[in-house]
C-alpha cells in the first residue's frame, strides 16, 4: 500500500472511541468465536496506533487542539496493551491451528518496543490462571506436546513438526514453554527440535526467546554442578539450543538475550555468557576451544584462511550462509535505530574477568580459576568476533573508546586494553603518506629517513596520526604513548621505553612467526582435494555439477592460502 494511502488509512481510527476498549475488555477471551472479528479489531488497532506515531512524527496537532499528539501517543500504546492482555492474547488460546491470526496479532505487538512485550507475555500467563477454560485448554497442550515429543525423531521429523507447530499456533506459551523443559533434559532433542520449528510464525518465535530467559532468570536451580566448576546440564543444553536455533532462523530477535547479559553483568554475574559462547560458536564460528593439538595451535599463528582450515573443519569466513548469520549477529548487537549494546558487553565482560578473582567467595582456588578461564575465553572470543565483523577496520576503530577511556576510566588492566585496542594500533600511519606504520622502527616504506627518527623522535611521533574521520578528533601517537606512561609505575620506565612497552602488546604472533610446515600441510590437502575430485566415475548431471562447484570452493582456497603465506612470510620480515 503506498504511504498515502497508509497515511489517510491510519488517520482515520485516530479518535478510537474509548467505549471499544471498554467492550474488549468486557469480552476478554470469548472474542475467539469469531475470528474474523479478532482480525478486523487487530488492524483497526495496528492502524490506531500507527497514526498515532505519525501524527507525533509530523508534529501536527490533534482537530480541535485539545490534545497533544505525544500524550495522545501514550494512551494510544496503553490501550493498545491493555487490549492484548485482556482480549486478544487470551483468545488466542481457543482458536484451534490459525496461524492468520496469530500474524495479525504479532502485526499489533510489533509495534511495541520488546520490553511491552514480554511484559504483556508474563502477565498473559498470570492473569488467565483465574479462568477454568484456559487452565483447561494449556494443559491439554501441555500433554499433547509431550505426546508428539515422545514420537519425535529425524524420520518423522516433517509430520510431526508441523502438529507441534499446530499446537504452538495456539497455544505458544504453554508448548514451547514445555518444548524447553524437554531440551534441558534431552538434550539430543536439540537437532529434531530446532529443525521443527521452521513450521513457527514470528509471533511464536517472540515467545520462544520470552521463555528462554525466562528460564535463565527463573531461581531455585544452579547453574553449576556441585563440584562448582562445570555448567549445570540444563545450561548447557539450553545454550546450545538457542545457538543452534539463531544460526537456522533469521528473524529471531536477540536484543532481549543481550539486555539481560548486560543486566547480569551489571550484577557481578557472569555464568550466562555461555550463550553468548554459543552464539558467536554457531553464527559467527568463531571458535571457543579450550583444548587444541599441537598442529591447531601451531596454524593459530597464522592468517585466517590457515586458522580455520586448521580448527574449523574447512568453514571459512567465505561461506554465504555463514556471512548472513554473521552479519545478523553484528547488526543485534549494532542497530540503527535501537540502543547498541556491543561496547557495553565488551566493557563488562573484561570489567567481569577481574571481578571474578576480587569478588571470589569459592572455598577452592580451582573453582575461581575455572570461572576466570572461562570469561577470559568468552572475551578473547567476543574481541575476535567484533574485529572481524565490524569491517573495514578502521569502523572498529571509530567503534571501541580510546585507550586512555578504556585503562582510566573503565579501569581495565593493560593486558585486557591492549587486547581491545590492538587492531587500533595497526592503522597509524603517517601524515602525507598511506603506507601504514607498523612497527614504527623499521617501516622503511615512509618518506621520514631512520636518521631522522634517532635523531629527532619527538618530531617523528608528532607526525604519526590516526585519522578517525569527523566528529573525532585525529589520534597522535605521541598522546598514545603518554597514556601507556601512566600504566606502570614511573620507575618501571627507568629501565623500560613506552615505545617498547606499545609495540610488545601491539605485536601478535602473526607478526613474529611464519607456521610453514603448517601453510603447506594444508595447500597438500586441498591438492589431494582436487586430485580425489577428478578421479571420481560418477558423471551423472548432478555430480559433475557438483564437482565443479567443490572444485571451484578448493581451487580459491588453495589460491588464498598461497597468497597468505607469501604476506606472512612479509610481514614477519618487515616486522623482524
Amino acid at each position: 500500500m503506498p504511504l498515502e494511502s497508509m497515511t489517510s488509512v491510519c488517520r482515520s481510527f485516530v479518535d478510537l472511541p474509548k467505549e471499544l476498549f471498554q467492550m474488549l475488555a468486557s469480552v476478554g477471551p470469548y472474542l475467539h468465536r469469531d475470528t474474523m472479528l479478532l482480525q478486523k479489531v487487530c488492524r483497526v488497532l495496528r492502524g490506531y496506533y500507527l497514526s498515532a506515531l505519525e501524527l507525533v512524527g509530523s508534529g501536527e496537532s490533534l482537530t480541535g487542539g485539545n490534545r497533544v499528539p505525544r500524550l495522545h501517543l501514550k494512551e494510544a500504546r496503553s490501550r493498545i496493551e491493555e487490549a492484548l492482555g485482556t482480549c486478544l492474547l487470551p483468545s488466542l488460546q481457543f482458536i484451534p491451528a490459525n496461524p492468520a491470526v496469530g500474524q495479525e496479532i504479532w502485526e499489533v505487538m510489533n509495534l511495541l518496543p520488546y520490553e511491552v512485550r514480554y511484559r504483556l507475555y508474563g502477565e498473559w500467563e498470570k492473569d488467565d490462571e483465574r479462568i477454568p477454560m484456559v487452565l483447561a485448554a494449556r494443559q491439554t497442550a501441555k500433554l499433547d506436546t509431550r505426546r508428539i515429543l515422545k514420537r519425535l525423531a529425524k524420520e518423522n521429523l516433517k509430520q510431526l513438526g508441523r502438529m507441534v507447530a499446530k499446537l504452538a499456533h495456539a497455544n505458544p506459551m504453554t508448548v514451547l514453554r514445555t518444548i524447553v523443559h524437554q531440551i534441558e533434559a534431552y538434550r539430543d532433542m536439540i537437532t529434531p527440535v530446532v529443525d521443527a520449528f521452521k513450521y513457527l510464525t514470528q509471533l511464536e518465535y517472540d515467545v520462544l526467546e520470552y521463555v528462554v530467559i525466562e528460564r535463565l532468570a527463573q531461581g531455585g536451580r544452579e547453574k553449576l554442578k556441585d563440584d562448582g566448576l562445570n555448567l549445570s546440564d540444563w545450561l548447557q543444553s539450553l545454550a546450545s539450543f538457542w545457538g543452534h536455533l539463531c544460526k537456522k532462523y533469521p528473524s529471531m530477535e536477540l536484543r532481549g538475550l543481550f539486555q539481560y547479559l548486560v543486566n547480569q553483568l551489571k550484577k557481578g554475574k557472569g555464568i550466562e555468557l555461555v550463550l553468548l559462547q554459543e552464539l558467536i560458536q554457531q553464527m559467527a564460528n568463531v571458535q571457543y576451544t579450550e583444548n587444541l593439538t599441537e598442529e591447531q595451535l601451531d596454524a593459530m599463528a597464522g592468517s585466517e584462511t590457515l586458522r580455520y582450515q586448521a580448527t574449523s573443519f574447512g568453514i571459512t569466513r567465505n561461506n554465504k550462509a555463514l556471512i548472513k548469520s554473521t552479519n545478523r549477529l553484528r547488526d543485534s548487537l549494532l542497530p540503527k535505530d535501537e540502543p547498541k549494546l556491543a561496547i557495553p558487553l565488551l566493557l563488562l565482560i573484561a570489567q567481569h574477568r577481574s571481578l571474578v578473582v576480587i569478588n571470589a567467595d569459592a572455598p577452592y582456588i580451582k573453582m575461581v580459576s575455572e570461572q576466570f578461564d572461562r570469561c577470559h575465553g568468552t572475551l578473547l572470543q567476543y574481541v575476535e568476533f567484533l574485529y572481524s565483523a565490524v569491517t573495514p577496520a578502521i569502523a572498529y576503530a571509530q567503534l571501541i573508546p580510546s585507550l586512555n577511556d578504556l585503562v582510566h576510566m573503565y579501569h581495565l588492566e593493560p593486558e585486557v586494553a591492549f587486547l581491545i585496542y590492538r587492531p587500533v594500533m595497526r592503522l597509524f600511519k603517517c601524515q602525507g603518506s598511506s603506507d601504514v606504520l607498523w612497527p614504527l622502527d623499521n617501516n622503511e616504506s615512509t618518506s621520514i629517513s631512520t636518521a631522522d627518527k634517532e635523531s629527532e623522535p619527538t618530531e617523528f611521533y608528532s607526525k604519526v596520526v590516526l585519522d578517525l574521520g569527523s566528529p573525532q578528533k585525529p589520534i597522535m601517537w605521541s598522546d598514545l604513548l603518554d597514556t601507556v606512561r601512566t600504566m606502570l609505575p614511573s620507575k618501571a620506565w627507568n629501565s623500560l621505553s613506552p615505545d617498547l612497552y606499545a609495540t610488545f602488546w601491539g605485536l601478535t604472533l602473526y607478526d613474529l612467526y611464519v607456521p610453514r610446515n603448517r601453510y603447506e600441510s594444508e595447500i597438500a590437502k586441498q591438492h589431494a582435494a582436487l586430485k580425489a575430485l577428478e578421479e571420481l566415475s560418477d558423471n551423472s548431471n548432478s555430480a559433475i555439477t557438483k564437482r565443479k562447484k567443490d572444485k571451484e570452493r578448493i581451487q580459491e582456497s588453495l589460491d588464498r592460502l598461497t597468497s597468505e603465506l607469501h604476506k606472512h612470510e612479509e610481514n614477519v620480515r618487515v616486522c623482524s
